[in-house]
Order: C-alpha cells, then sequence, then structure tokens
C-alpha cells in the first residue's frame, strides 16, 4: 500500500490539469511497482481537497477519524 503523504499545486498552475496528472501518474508508477493501492487523505474542512480527490474517481472513500497525542 503507498500513501500520498501531500499533493499541491501552486496557484498559478492550478485547474491545467497537473494535480490530476499527478493522480494518475502516482496511480500509474505504483501499479506498475506491484503495489496494490495507493490512498491519500483530507481533511474535511478543506471542501477544495476533497472535491479534486472526489473527481479524480477513486475507488473508495472512507470517513475516518486521527487520534493525535502532542508529546511533551
Amino acid at each position: 500500500m503507498a500513501y500520498i503523504f501531500d499533493l499541491a499545486v501552486a496557484s498559478l498552475w492550478q485547474r491545467q490539469g497537473i494535480g490530476n496528472a499527478l493522480i494518475m501518474h502516482t496511480k500509474s508508477y505504483f501499479r506498475q511497482n506491484g503495489y496494490s493501492e495507493v490512498f491519500v487523505q483530507a481533511d474535511k474542512i478543506d471542501d477544495y481537497a476533497v472535491d479534486f480527490y472526489r473527481k479524480t474517481n477513486p475507488t473508495e472513500e472512507e470517513d475516518v477519524l486521527h487520534f493525535y497525542y502532542t508529546l511533551d
């Protein structure tokens, strides 16, 4: 399983298909290298990211919680 930690395209270059091309290339790369799944997460409050990922035709979308522990 591969995890896309973060994906961003500079504002000047957004809405030109670059983000979609990055997702498609990433999926292709990992498929060719024997991975069966790639995933990325987006915060629910980040509407733009959520809308973007939904447009890339994901196989599945999950509603998950993350638990954080601040270490002193």
